[in-house]
C-alpha cells in the first residue's frame, strides 16, 4: 500500500485526476446536456481519458528524470527517482506510457476517421520529452509549453468526440457554433491559468533552477519583472473571464466568478505582494483551484 502511494505521488495524481474530471465534466456535463451526440463511444471516450492521463504521467517521470539536481535542492522531500524507483525503471515506466497511449490515439484516431488527429498526441509527447530534456531550462519558452499542452488536453476532446459531429448535419449550425467557441474559450483559459501558476512555480524554485543551471524566467529577468509579468497575466485572465460572463449576460454567473474566480485571484494578487515564505507554494495550489472553478461554470451557462 505505501509503495502504491509513493507511486501515485511520483505520477502526481491529483494532476491527473484533474485532468481527467475536465475531460469527464466537458462531455457528460456540458455537451451531452446541451443535445449534441459525441462522436466516441462511452468506452472509447474512457480510452481517450487513459491516453491523456498516460502521456502525462510520461511527462512527468521523464522531467523528474532530467530534474534530479534541481529536485534535491527544491523538493527533496518529494524526489522519488534514486531513492524508491531506480532511473532504469522510470524510462521503462515513460517508454510504456507513452507507447501505450500513442497506440489508443492511434486506435481512436481511426476509429472516427481523422487519422490526421493523430499528429497532435505525438506532438503532445515530442514537447513533453523536450520540455524536460531542454526548454523548461529556457525563460518563458518552456512555461508557454506546458501551458500550451494544458490548452491541447481541451483541445484533443473537441477534436476527437465533437469536431466529427460538428462537421456533420445530425445538429443545428447554433448549438455546433456555441460548443464550438465554448471549448476553444474554456483550452484558452486553462492555458492562461497554468501559463501564470507554472511561471509562480519558477519563482518558488528558483534557487534550486540556479544550482542546476537553468535559464528560467526568474533567473533571466529577475523575481520582480517576473512578478510583473504574472500580474499582468492575471489582470488579463480577470478581464477576459468577466468580459466572457457580460457575452453570456448571466445574473447567476456574474455572481459565481465574481466569488469563487475574483476574489481568488484577488487574493493571489495580494500575496504576491507580500513577503511570506510560502506565498508562492500558495499562490500556486489557488491557481490550480480557480481552474477547477472555471470549468464548474459550465454548469451556471445551463441555468
Amino acid at each position: 500500500m505505501k509503495n502504491l502511494a509513493r507511486f501515485l505521488m511520483f505520477v502526481r495524481w491529483q494532476n491527473l485526476a484533474l485532468a481527467a474530471f475536465i475531460q469527464l465534466f466537458l462531455r457528460y456535463g456540458f455537451v451531452i446536456p446541451f443535445g449534441m451526440t459525441p462522436a466516441l463511444s462511452h468506452f472509447q471516450f474512457a480510452l481517450g481519458i487513459i491516453a491523456t492521463i498516460l502521456l502525462m504521467a510520461a511527462g512527468y517521470i521523464v522531467n523528474d528524470i532530467f530534474d534530479l539536481e534541481a529536485d534535491k535542492i527544491n523538493k527533496p522531500e518529494r524526489t522519488f527517482i534514486n531513492k524508491f524507483i531506480s532511473e532504469k525503471y522510470a524510462w521503462n515506466l515513460y517508454f510504456v506510457f507513452t507507447i501505450f497511449a500513442l497506440i489508443i490515439s492511434l486506435y481512436l484516431s481511426l476509429i472516427i476517421n481523422r487519422i490526421n488527429y493523430f499528429s497532435i498526441p505525438v506532438l503532445t509527447a515530442l514537447l513533453l520529452y523536450l520540455y524536460a530534456t531542454d526548454l523548461k531550462r529556457k525563460a518563458l519558452i518552456g512555461n508557454f509549453i506546458i501551458a500550451l499542452l494544458s490548452g491541447l488536453s481541451i483541445i484533443t476532446v473537441l477534436l476527437f468526440d465533437i469536431m466529427p459531429v460538428i462537421t456533420s448535419h445530425k445538429h443545428s449550425s447554433a448549438l455546433k457554433y456555441f460548443i464550438l467557441i465554448v471549448h476553444i474559450f474554456i483550452a484558452f483559459f486553462a492555458f492562461l491559468t497554468t501559463l501564470i501558476r507554472e511561471l509562480i512555480k519558477t519563482l518558488e524554485d528558483c534557487k534550486g533552477d540556479h544550482s542546476a543551471g537553468y535559464s528560467t524566467a526568474p533567473i533571466q529577468f529577475g523575481e520582480q519583472i517576473t512578478l510583473h509579468i504574472v500580474r499582468i497575466l492575471m489582470v488579463l485572465l480577470a478581464s477576459i473571464t468577466l468580459y466572457a460572463a457580460y457575452m453570456v449576460k448571466s445574473v447567476y454567473l456574474y455572481i459565481y466568478i465574481s466569488c469563487l474566480l475574483i476574489l481568488p485571484w484577488a487574493y493571489i494578487f495580494y500575496l504576491l505582494f507580500q513577503n511570506s515564505s510560502n506565498k508562492y507554494s500558495k499562490s500556486q495550489k489557488w491557481m490550480k483551484v480557480t481552474m477547477l472553478f472555471g470549468i464548474l461554470s459550465l454548469f451556471i451557462i445551463q441555468i
